[in-house]
């Protein structure tokens, strides 16, 4: 059966049956005059799809990915579709397997017991989202975390030209798919010993996973529409930005006019603007402490997570792929009440209205701050304890 609580394989199958007939999906949107004739060849792809009067927003490697994968099930047209979507499901439930591989294979080197990985390989999220609703966030947490164990340093060996490059390939075909793992590029750059060697790999990986849409029909046309839409327009359960969106949308009232605030389009840039330099300030912060690229990147994740006005269900893959290494008790609760995010969706199906619920923040989001925030205190306190403990 198709997946039922999310409708983005669809947009999957579309986007990438265009890519696979030489055309971009950046350039039009779905509804657009131009696409037409994909309307009427893929008439059950187009009716399912959602946001239709968006163009893509998902990287040139997500498309690339589609592609193969829709045209290996016979593309769009394929028995209206199903075939793609079932190899989509399948597609992305291989590349789940391959991210519990990669875990394992990184437990192993910090001596942890395999048993940890469990996390993820017995996550009913993660087979849900990924086997079921066919999500592709599977293939960036991949090559996110295939990447930074390939390139994490040994003390006991130097890290080969080889190895280098295809850890840092593997960054970039992640970050190709989904713009997430970019905030790590700075991190493993800072780490490495060619650092203009693992640019030039870095920048010559993103350019070929790109080639195929820039010699599309329409180049690089429209090629941030969908993603410029989705950061400003977007919005679903939020953990924090509510409680910077809200005074924001209470002061514009109460000063009435025609200000910045006023203007619902501008508040949102505002109210964006000050999440994403908080998020800044994290990362600033996990630089200057030097931290390694593989304890950096939950840290950031968790800190985007907490901070989107957006959160997904599926989002929360990506911080519970580090799970196994960085243990907690915040994230699994968080990832345990998941299904509860569905709860608007009824509604939306029946009158696409996206209401939520009063008591789902408090029932969500404030017990997982409150946990989150026990466990920043008391990794606070043990970094102040071992700072102090040479000097007893």
């Amino acid at each position: 059966n198709p997946p039922g609580l999310s409708d983005d394989v669809f947009r999957y199958v579309w986007e990438g049956g265009l890519v696979a007939e030489g055309k971009s999906p950046y350039a039009h949107a779905p509804s657009s005059p131009e696409r037409a004739p994909e309307r009427e060849a893929w008439p059950r792809i187009y009716r399912e799809m959602n946001n239709k009067d968006v163009s893509a927003a998902y990287p040139p490697a997500a498309q690339v990915g589609f592609a193969v994968v829709s045209t290996l099930a016979g593309g769009p047209a394929a028995q209206g579709g199903e075939r793609a979507v079932l190899a989509m499901r399948i597609a992305f439930a291989l590349a789940d397997l391959a991210v519990l591989g990669v875990i394992l294979v990184a437990l192993r080197r910090r001596g942890m017991g395999a048993a940890r990985a469990v996390i993820w390989g017995w996550s009913p999220l993660i087979v849900f989202e990924f086997a079921g609703a066919a999500h592709f966030d599977s293939l960036g947490i991949l090559a996110l975390l295939a990447g930074l164990v390939v390139l994490e340093r040994d003390p006991r060996h130097r890290l080969g030209r080889v190895r280098e490059g295809l850890g840092n390939a593997l960054l970039a075909t992640g970050v190709l798919v989904k713009l997430l793992p970019l905030f790590v590029v700075p991190f493993t750059l800072r780490e490495s010993r060619r650092r203009g060697f693992a640019a030039l790999v870095l920048v010559a990986v993103a350019l070929l996973w790109s080639v195929p849409i820039l010699v599309s029909d329409d180049g690089a046309t429209g090629l941030f529409g969908g993603i410029g839409a989705y950061a400003s327009r977007w919005e679903s359960f939020s953990l924090v930005f509510r409680f910077v969106d809200a005074p924001l949308r209470g002061l514009g009232d109460w000063i009435g006019g025609d200000g910045v605030l006023a203007r619902e389009e501008s508040r949102r840039l505002v109210a964006r603007t000050l999440v994403a330099l908080a998020w800044g300030g994290v990362a600033l912060r996990c630089f200057r402490r030097r931290m390694r690229p593989l304890d950096a990147a939950p840290a950031l994740l968790g800190a985007f997570l907490v901070l989107t006005p957006t959160l997904h269900p599926w989002y929360l893959a990506w911080v519970l792929a580090f799970l196994a290494l960085r243990p907690s008790f915040a994230w699994p609760f968080l990832v345990a009440m998941a299904p509860l995010l569905y709860w608007p969706l009824t509604r939306w199906h029946a009158e696409g209205i996206w209401v939520e619920p009063g008591w789902l923040w408090p029932v969500v989001g404030l017990p997982f701050l409150l946990l989150l925030g026990r466990e920043a205190w008391e990794a606070r306190r043990t970094a102040l304890r071992d700072d102090a403990e040479p000097l007893r």
